[in-house]
């Protein structure tokens, strides 16, 4: 090989130039009697000089999208240090000839590709001197978890309706897709099953996997998925259950804005105060409680049995393992 010649003729000294001149022969040798070499991956720059990426094996037409540029290319240079180290002790080794790059340069590699793409960042400045056509701002907004409480779906739904607002709940397969379809029929709410085709202005129900749903309130567009439609607790038989540092409530006027409660299944969250919502033509009054995680929860005062006042004789709110014991309870319930 071309390369490993090259080595022998730069070798320093004697001892180097025949050990990587009997490492090009063994490699030869073998080659000859129609042997794969053990290292043969090393050299197969050698065989295919032609240098391809992953970029090279996706349609011509595709479309990329690259989440967090900065990070890639940190990733990059990573990558290019170990490969660094790496060769320069097997150059040395003779295990491997110096004229092979063995990687390439990621940046090198998308700035040559055809394809168009969007970059995703939360910082302008990670994206360096990136020549781009637009810049766009978006504004995302968690999804509510709603725990199964279809009358605030309801409301969600009208909301979204009123906007004009393009919704996607995303189910496992079509026969979901039907019980769910079914489900927002019980409580009113007009939804359409689309077969792939985004219907805009329209809540659509479609076959598809995402772990979480958002909501782009600028562009009025949302997602949802059923981890936030009807994520719950196994029901369990009804029991007195006695919670630590938590005194039952009488009324919801025992409680302040900002207060921290407890709920006996879905755990510790901050009292956010009373909403009165309308179903169905029917006014009624839910304590409203935030969780650290993002969800919401709305508690029917018909319900206040389940809620009870947190409680500490130091004064201090809970901890963060309190937080996340209660509430891991609560995310890892189907």
């Amino acid at each position: 090989m071309r390369s490993m010649k090259k080595d022998v003729k730069a070798a320093q000294s004697p001892e180097r130039k025949d050990q990587v001149k009997n490492i090009q022969q063994a490699i030869d040798a073998q080659l000859e009697n129609g042997e794969i070499p053990s290292n043969l991956t090393y050299f197969l720059e050698c065989i295919y000089p032609e240098k391809t990426s992953l970029l090279d094996y996706v349609s011509k037409d595709a479309y990329l999208i690259i989440d967090d540029y900065a990070r890639f290319i940190e990733k990059s240079k990573t990558l290019e240090e170990e490969a660094g180290y790496w060769k320069t002790h097997h150059i040395e080794t003779g295990a491997i000839a110096s004229g092979l790059s063995l990687v390439q340069d990621g940046r090198k590699v998308l700035k040559e590709s055809p394809l168009s793409r969007t970059y995703l960042a939360i910082f302008q400045k990670g994206l360096g001197r990136l020549a781009l056509d637009a810049i766009h701002p978006i504004t995302t907004r968690t999804m509510t978890q709603f725990f199964s409480q279809m009358p605030m779906v309801k409301v969600e739904a009208d909301r979204w309706k009123k906007q004009g607002a393009t919704v996607i709940v995303l189910v496992d397969d079509a026969k979901r897709a039907q019980k769910v379809e079914q489900t927002f029929a019980d409580f009113d709410i007009k939804s359409v099953i689309s077969n792939g085709a985004v219907l805009e202005g329209q809540l659509q129900i479609m076959v598809g996997k995402m772990h979480n749903g958002f909501e782009l309130p600028e562009d009025k567009f949302a997602v949802l998925t059923e981890r936030e439609l009807f994520n719950k607790l196994t029901k369990r038989a009804p029991r007195n259950q006695k919670i630590s540092n938590a005194e039952r409530l009488k009324s919801y006027t025992e409680l302040a804005v900002g207060d921290y409660v407890v709920h006996v299944n879905h755990g510790v969250g901050v009292y956010q105060g009373m909403e009165t919502l309308e179903i169905g033509g029917i006014h009624q009054d839910y304590m409203s409680i935030h969780y650290q995680d993002g969800g919401n929860l709305f508690v029917p005062v018909s319900q206040i049995k389940l809620v009870q006042k947190y409680v500490s004789s130091d004064a201090k709110v809970p901890n963060s393992i309190n937080w996340a014991v209660r509430n891991g309870r609560r995310r890892n319930a189907k």
